[in-house]
Parts: C-alpha cells; sequence; structure tokens
C-alpha cells in the first residue's frame, strides 16, 4: 500500500539537498511517487519543486526527471512549459531538449519556438540561456 501522495509530496519539500545522502532520498521518494494510484497529481508540484532549486544537482536525468517523464502529452507537456515559463531552470531546459528530440514535424516545431524565447537575450538567467542556445544550434542544425 502507498503512502498519501500528500505526505510523499510533504517530504520532498523537506529533502535536505545539503546533506550528502540526499540523492538517496529523492530517489526513494521518486519512487513512491510512482507507485501512488493519483501519481499525475505530483506532476505539478515536482516541476515546483525543480524551480525552487534551479542549480542544485537532481541528477542526469536523476529521479524526479524519470518521474515525470513516464507521462506523455499533453499531461507532461503542459507542465513542462508552464514551469519553464514561470521559472526556466537548466533542468527544464535539458528537459524541453529531451522533449524536442522525441518529436517531429510542427510538434517538435513549437517547442523549438520556446527553446528560441529561452535563448534570447531578453532571458535575464544566463545559465538558461545559454543551455537554451546550445540546444537551440542543436536542434536547428538536425
Amino acid at each position: 500500500m502507498s503512502r498519501e501522495l500528500a505526505l510523499i509530496l510533504r517530504d520532498l519539500e523537506n529533502v535536505d539537498l545539503a546533506d550528502d545522502d540526499y540523492m538517496s532520498r529523492l530517489y526513494d521518494l521518486a519512487a513512491e511517487l510512482e507507485a501512488a494510484p493519483d501519481r499525475s497529481s505530483a506532476i505539478a508540484p515536482v516541476f515546483s519543486f525543480i524551480e525552487r532549486h534551479p542549480e542544485a544537482d537532481l541528477g542526469a536525468p536523476g529521479p524526479l526527471v524519470h518521474f515525470l517523464e513516464l507521462f506523455s502529452g499533453p499531461e507532461y507537456e503542459i507542465p513542462l512549459v508552464a514551469s519553464l515559463s514561470r521559472q526556466p531552470t537548466p533542468m527544464t531546459v535539458w528537459m524541453l531538449n529531451r522533449l524536442i528530440n522525441s518529436l517531429r514535424g510542427s510538434d517538435c516545431e513549437k517547442y523549438i519556438e520556446v527553446l528560441r524565447s529561452l535563448s534570447s537575450e531578453s532571458n535575464p538567467n544566463i545559465s538558461v540561456r545559454e543551455r537554451a542556445s546550445r540546444y537551440l544550434t542543436h536542434q536547428t542544425a538536425r
């Protein structure tokens, strides 16, 4: 029997990223999120966690990205774009690039436009802008 989603999300919020063993804790919590019957309700809170920790090493891609990528289509894409609109992070830009790599045609193009906007000089977040520019160069070359 899985724990209540609200308790799992509370524990996620309380993860101490300064603790040497935080990554193990993230893997445990992500496994609990995956097992939760109402796991799709955790999508927005997990994106919010990533937004609040933009420079944290959350893995490559790590347990939270693996959890989020369990979802597909609008269930994943809409919250990802919303997160990028609110508070883009190097991790969510990477997730956008991974999404683009999995798509073709007009779906791909609309997300390349999001990448283009993140790479523009008007973006004040230099690490996000540089990462988005790097991915954009790769995407337009393929």
